[in-house]
């Protein structure tokens, strides 16, 4: 055995463990408050930051629709923001998640890298507008 792997405890590795599962669930969603495309980890995340919940909070109309469609339809809001985003991100898979061919969670790591793919777009094109700036 290596030196590092005998160094970790053996609660370490069941956290090293939880962690990369966790990091595979990586689902992307838009968020209720402000309508940008997020990701969470989180199974039920609904909004994209701090900032964002407590809009949410102090403005419980922002969600208040969405609610009651949601229960109406018995789904939840935050599986209709994740369809949202489907839909943003994938159009032509909006389709197929229609009819019931395939779910959303299995377009989950098209629409990931979808979202990694705009975020480098958008860095990359900061990075060279500040590059020409005098």
């Amino acid at each position: 055995m290596s030196a590092v792997a005998e160094s970790v405890t053996l609660a370490r590795k069941r956290y090293m463990q939880r962690s990369r599962e966790k990091a595979q669930a990586r689902r992307v969603f838009i968020c209720a408050a402000c309508h940008l495309l997020a990701d969470s980890t989180r199974a039920h995340a609904i909004t994209c930051s701090t900032a964002c919940r407590v809009r949410l909070h102090r403005n419980p109309e922002l969600l208040a629709a969405r609610n009651v469609a949601c229960e109406q339809l018995q789904v939840s809001v935050s599986s209709v923001l994740e369809a949202a985003a489907l839909c943003r991100l994938l159009p032509e898979a909006e389709a197929a998640v229609r009819d019931g061919t395939r779910t959303i969670a299995s377009y989950r790591p098209q629409m990931c890298a979808a979202l990694d793919r705009l975020l480098f777009e958008a860095l990359t094109e900061r990075s060279a507008s500040q590059a020409t700036a005098p």
